[in-house]
């Protein structure tokens, strides 16, 4: 039950929508209404909204959360997108195509760990290992280790010489290796 959660006329996503509590609940909205709320302010909206989502397991809304993955502003909203077309099992190779060139640091880094089910995607892994930040070059030599191609010693005897033979590079390098 979800009546504890009640939308606030004029909370900006979903004029109209409000109430005295327990009227209008976040469980009520269908959709497109719920799709918007990956977008709100507030984490525990989005979180909500994106189990609910999940929950419903509704195909046409889809498309909507597509967008909302590929226009959001900020990007912990796109990443509640891209979870949730993994969720739909709808994620597609160009979505995470997408997230491995987004400007923000933490979509890139989620993206390499969905890339280790598109094969199609293994050289686009390769290159993030060479990616300014950290956490997403790591994660880049994590997924990397995904797969089983000829020449992975050499990319990762390159990859520790980039680092400076750093420790935690070392143990993904261990992890990933077969």
């Amino acid at each position: 039950n979800y009546s504890l959660t009640w939308l606030a006329e004029g909370s900006g996503l979903l004029d109209g929508y409000g109430g005295p509590p327990g009227e209008r609940t976040i469980a009520d909205l269908q959709g497109d209404q719920l799709v918007e709320l990956l977008e709100h302010p507030n984490r525990w909206h989005r979180l909500t909204a994106q189990r609910l989502i999940l929950e419903r397991g509704d195909e046409t809304m889809i498309p909507v959360v597509r967008q909302v993955f590929s226009d959001a502003d900020r990007a912990v909203s796109r990443l509640h997108a891209l979870y949730a077309l993994e969720g739909l099992q709808a994620v597609e190779a160009a979505d995470v195509q997408k997230a491995l060139r987004d400007d923000d640091p933490s979509i890139r880094e989620h993206g390499l760990m969905l890339a280790e089910d598109f094969p199609e995607l293994y050289y686009a892994i390769v290159e993030a290992i060479y990616d300014q930040d950290d956490r997403v070059s790591f994660q880049a030599l994590l997924s990397v280790g995904q797969f089983d191609r000829d020449g992975q010693t050499q990319l990762f005897a390159e990859a520790l010489k980039e680092r400076d033979f750093n420790h935690w590079y070392s143990m993904a390098v261990l992890s990933s290796e077969r």
